[in-house]
């Protein structure tokens, strides 16, 4: 397994959550102040850090949306998409 360097790899997950929070896609919360029902319906979420080949690298989080089907309608959960 190839590592990337770590200042690419924290400067890719840094914009990653940076696009989060300006999208209001997600916000950080303490975990401590959150209840046990609260706890079991936070989605978790994968930090990938991929290397492209022009030595960029590109930081995704995808979300395990799966859970929230118990309690959040279809509708509700969809992200829109532009189409050109």
């Amino acid at each position: 397994v190839c590592f990337p360097p770590l200042d690419k790899a924290k400067l890719a997950t840094k914009k990653e959550f940076e696009q989060f929070q300006k999208l209001e896609a997600m916000s950080p919360v303490d975990g401590n102040q959150l209840s046990y029902n609260e706890r079991r319906r936070a989605l978790g979420a994968l930090l990938f850090l991929t290397e492209k080949r022009d030595g960029r690298i590109k930081a995704r989080c995808p979300v395990n949306g799966a859970p929230q089907r118990e309690y959040i309608k279809r509708q509700d959960a969809a992200s829109p998409t532009i189409a050109n």
